[in-house]
């Protein structure tokens, strides 16, 4: 999972994310916690340039359980 004018700071194994990290899109979308063989997999939130944040449970890259943090309305919408 990387994309031209990406950045990734965190726990590598054979030269792919692995363990906790964060990855920067282009776009400046962030995401804060774990990865597993190259792909989101655990716990771990997506920072947008808004403000605005995404919090799931990542499952191979895909989320699984998700509560989307909107901070300008000061609330929390949660599903699974």
């Amino acid at each position: 999972m990387e994309e031209i004018g990406s950045s990734y700071e965190g726990g590598l194994k054979n030269g792919r994310m692995d363990g906790t990290g964060e990855y920067t899109f282009p776009t400046g979308t962030r995401y804060v916690g774990e990865t597993e063989q190259g792909v989101f997999h655990g716990r771990g939130m997506l920072h947008f340039p808004n403000g605005n944040k995404y919090q799931a449970t990542w499952e191979k890259g895909l989320a699984k359980q998700v509560c989307v943090c909107v901070c300008l309305c000061m609330f929390h919408i949660c599903h699974s």
